[in-house]
């Protein structure tokens, strides 16, 4: 039985008939009425019509299925009625959003609390909303809810845009990095399990280095798909640049140059015969970031063997 809050502040009890109870219900009333007789030859299609209408209401189903928001707030907490405001305000433009508010100063409200951190391992704090599987805190200083709510809202909901690779000028950042009138010419097939794009530079003639537009595509349904270029400087094979085609974000907001300089300038100088390593990731974007890591050692060891060839 699920306790929470109604968006009226009620207390919700998820009692009453199962899905299957249900089904078996409106089951036993379908069958109470005589079956129509059909004719043999229609038969086969009307099944493959059935069929293919069953088809086309699942996937529909599928994209509305309903995202949950769970509020655990205390009516102390100052802070409670704006964030209420912005939940309201959600659920009222999003019909698919299912909002549960769940007093933490309440025995029930504390146990749901509890069950949460036990869950998923997580610390909680004066205020605590998750969406779908994307928990926010606001503590002190510390207002995640109030900064990223939203953005996870809309993630869960599929409108931010944030999936699939975007169009990206390899000939125009080759010309930057390497200088004028450097040239990108497409090196080959990409490899097939992933989606990145080689490029050979030069530069008066000579062989200057290396363009790929990297591609990684990420599961989580609320974050961003990791995409950016890098040059890379022959002989060496060392990294001269790198740059986010899909901008960084941390929970959902557009990180600042403050977080993404550095972590951008971490890789500058890495050579390919530094073998695999390791990057700091950025808290807020670890799946996304991870995702760079993983791409930036495939690079480098696909450019060992183009340079070979």
């Amino acid at each position: 039985m699920a306790l929470g809050k109604s968006q009226s502040g009620d207390l919700l009890d998820a009692s009453g008939p199962s899905d299957g109870a249900r089904n078996v219900m409106q089951y036993e009333i379908r069958n109470e009425l005589p079956a129509a007789p059909r004719p043999r030859k229609l038969a086969s299609m009307n099944v493959l019509r059935i069929c293919t209408l069953a088809l086309l209401l699942a996937g529909l189903v599928r994209a509305e299925e309903p995202v949950a928001v769970n509020a655990y707030f205390s009516k102390d907490d100052t802070h409670w009625p704006a964030v209420e405001k912005t939940l309201d305000a959600a659920a009222a433009k999003y019909p698919r959003l299912r909002l549960s508010k769940i007093d933490i100063d309440t025995p029930v409200g504390y146990k749901l609390l509890r069950a949460l951190e036990s869950l998923n391992d997580t610390q909680t704090g004066d205020l605590t909303v998750t969406v779908e599987h994307v928990t926010l805190t606001s503590k002190g200083e510390r207002r995640d809810v109030e900064t990223y709510l939203p953005s996870a809202i809309e993630r869960a909901l599929g409108l931010a845009g944030i999936k699939g690779k975007k169009p990206a000028d390899a000939a125009a950042y080759a010309a930057e990095i390497f200088g004028a009138g450097a040239t990108a010419t497409p090196d080959g097939a990409a490899d097939p399990d992933r989606d990145d794009a080689f490029f050979r530079v030069k530069l008066n003639g000579q062989i200057a280095g290396w363009v790929v537009n990297a591609y990684r595509k990420i599961e989580c349904p609320v974050c961003s798909d990791a995409q950016f270029l890098i040059a890379v400087k022959s002989p060496t094979l060392t990294i001269v640049d790198m740059r986010p085609v899909r901008e960084l974000e941390i929970r959902g907001v557009k990180a600042d140059d403050a977080v993404t300089r550095p972590f951008l300038a971490q890789v500058k100088g890495r050579a390919a015969s530094d073998g695999e390593k390791r990057i700091d990731v950025l808290s807020g974007a670890t799946k996304t970031t991870t995702a760079y890591q993983i791409a930036i050692n495939e690079v480098l060891q696909e450019l060992q063997k183009r340079e070979k060839q």
